[in-house]
């Protein structure tokens, strides 16, 4: 492979917060007028260079802090399918070069970056974290930039500028919760959210199926994501006292592996049910492969469930897995079975599809290619995902979700064994999603 063409450098020390491109070195046009791609007019804006038909695409993700086990296999992802379109010939001709950068899960200096990329760049091909992409949104539909929103809240999903796959927060909280609600009738339930949008879309949801399912909604408990505090002592006693049998958390992966360790100290073991974001295989193992050191956290996180909107790694009976497998080995092959990771994957294929449909409208604007996003109509995953549909009504994605067990054993499947299919409960229905 000409190493001209790759998006990401190996390693992720290479990352930090530096520019990776993965064509050559080029000027990226910044106007707004046509231009020559080699086979016909084009008009033309800001990241789009038709002398040497290259595309420049933003990513805002988060590389490092203790949201990274998100953001790395991610990135990840969506680098090895841009690699593998890049050496296929590029879309219909034209490559994709990327400008990474780390917000560290920070807002501020998410919103810092866009303002310093976008002036550069056709779309924000991923944007990752709630809190960090409302930060900079209402500036990026104001310019028309198409955002790919690497989150879940609802409050995205008829929003023109953001492109969102998968399955909205407060949808697959509700599919998730309902799941409860039919194993155990009348349950007692309660939720640990963390206190901002993100687990605000995630409550909606729970409050939804709570109501639906005719479960009792014993205890709420919230922490910031900014929290220094060691341990949720205070929470877990909420909890313990409370007598919940089932507790749904919302957050990222650390504080979930806190939570459910101080649980287990004091004796607190309910059915733990995650939200999608809440879960890595970093907290079974230091690699997230049997290869790394089990986490004090392993043993106690055995049962789980976890939700999600991605099939389980290696099911060869989904028909993109093949291929999903064959190029991960191919660019990324020290990655560990993750969601997120394919996630991403799915998350580059939408964005390449966007850019497809205005490379074959002759319109490289931002007005031409977010016509594009919102004209483009089904977007399929081959299985990997449920597809994705854009529209000029806009609506979600999708409000299908499974659950998945976490299983030691399971090394191949990321620690992960399905429990149910896709499904979409009569309380996801009802939601109400948007802003």
């Amino acid at each position: 492979m000409n190493g001209s063409r790759r998006v990401m450098r190996t390693g992720w020390a290479a990352l930090g917060a530096a520019t990776i491109v993965l064509a050559a070195a080029c000027s990226a046009s910044t106007g707004g007028g046509p231009g020559t791609g080699g086979d016909g007019e084009f008009a033309v804006g800001p990241g789009i260079d038709p002398a040497n038909k290259t595309i420049t695409v933003g990513e805002i993700s988060i590389l490092s802090g203790p949201a990274g086990v998100i953001g790395k296999p991610l990135t990840a992802g969506l680098s090895t399918y841009l690699n593998a379109v890049n050496d296929s010939g590029g879309i219909d001709g034209w490559k994709i070069k990327t400008d990474i950068q780390d917000s560290k899960y920070s807002a501020a200096l998410s919103a810092q970056l866009f303002a310093t990329m976008s002036s550069n760049v056709a779309v924000i091909a991923q944007s990752l974290g709630s809190p960090t992409t409302h930060a900079f949104d209402a500036k990026a539909a104001a310019d028309n930039i198409v955002v790919g929103t690497a989150a879940q809240d609802s409050t995205f999903v008829t929003k023109p500028n953001n492109a969102v796959i998968g399955t909205p927060y407060a949808a697959e909280a509700a599919n998730s919760v309902a799941h409860i609600a039919k194993q155990k009738p009348g349950a007692k339930v309660a939720i640990f959210y963390q206190n901002d949008a993100f687990g605000a879309d995630g409550k909606r949801g729970y409050d939804a199926a709570v109501a639906a399912g005719g479960l009792e909604n014993v205890e709420e408990v919230t922490y910031t994501a900014e929290s220094t505090t060691p341990n949720f002592t205070s929470q877990v006693q909420q909890l313990r006292d409370s007598g919940a049998e089932y507790v749904f958390v919302v957050a990222t992966p650390q504080p979930t592996s806190t939570l459910i360790k101080t649980a287990a100290s004091s004796g607190f073991k309910p059915q733990w049910v995650l939200q999608s974001p809440a879960w890595s295989e970093f907290l079974m193992s230091s690699t997230g492969t049997p290869a790394g050191t089990p986490t004090d956290a392993a043993a106690v996180l055995t049962g789980a469930w976890v939700g999600g909107y991605t099939a389980l790694w290696g099911d060869r009976s989904v028909p993109g897995m093949a291929i999903f497998l064959e190029r991960t080995t191919k660019y990324a092959p020290d990655q560990a079975p993750s969601t997120q990771y394919l996630y991403g994957y799915c998350m580059a294929r939408m964005i390449t599809a966007i850019l497809q449909k205005a490379i074959a409208n002759k319109d490289l604007t931002r007005a031409g290619i977010m016509d594009a996003k919102l004209h483009l109509g089904k977007v399929g995953f081959d299985g990997l995902m449920p597809d994705a549909h854009y529209r000029p009504d806009l609506g979600p994605a999708s409000r299908q979700s499974t659950l998945y067990r976490v299983d030691p054993a399971a090394t191949g499947n990321g620690y992960l064994t399905s429990m149910t299919p896709f499904t979409e409960s009569e309380a996801a229905k009802s939601l109400r999603l948007g802003g």
